[in-house]
């Protein structure tokens, strides 16, 4: 069996005798990095994250989500808020994907945008290591993406028009 080997130089870095399904596997893994780093940039912190979800769904009025009041005060923890009408504790994530996941929201940012460029995903070994995740929980989010609603679909395709565009102040 013929295998084709060559030495390659890649962000500085040379490999040396790689054959191309290693190449390609290891140029899809630094791309996949450098959109992570790039979201990462983008939202540096779990707060930006939030405030950039708030400002996304809210604009800035967070609204009660399960009585759609805006008699709100937010709570001493930064990412809830509490309503004074209902007398409930809720966050932004109510109600859409995100909600109840401890996974970091840039990283869930990162799977939809890898999902919307419509390339063949990597296997969930490939995403979990790349993620720093267990394919478990790469999979639980893959699954609760391919159930989003309507409502979700949206939102969705808002964060990735402004991901893709580099500019988080919608």
């Amino acid at each position: 069996m013929f295998s084709c080997y060559f030495d390659v130089i890649v962000k500085g870095r040379k490999y040396f005798g790689l054959s191309k399904f290693i190449f390609i596997l290891l140029h899809l893994s630094l791309s996949m990095t450098m959109e992570l780093e790039n979201i990462y940039r983008l939202l540096p912190t779990e707060k930006d994250a939030i405030d950039f979800l708030e400002d996304l769904i809210w604009g800035g009025n967070p609204v009660c989500p399960y009585c759609k009041s805006h008699d709100v005060t937010s709570a001493k923890r930064g990412k809830r808020h509490h309503c004074n009408t209902c007398n409930t504790s809720f966050s932004v994530t109510v109600n859409t994907i995100f909600h109840r996941t401890k996974v970091d929201f840039q990283k869930w940012i990162f799977l939809l945008w890898l999902i919307s460029t419509g390339k063949k995903m990597p296997s969930l070994r490939n995403l979990s290591e790349e993620l720093f995740m267990t394919k478990d929980t790469v999979s639980k989010m893959l699954i609760r993406i391919r159930g989003q609603n309507a409502k979700d679909a949206q939102l969705i395709d808002k964060i990735l028009n402004i991901i893709n565009n580099g500019n988080t102040n919608a």
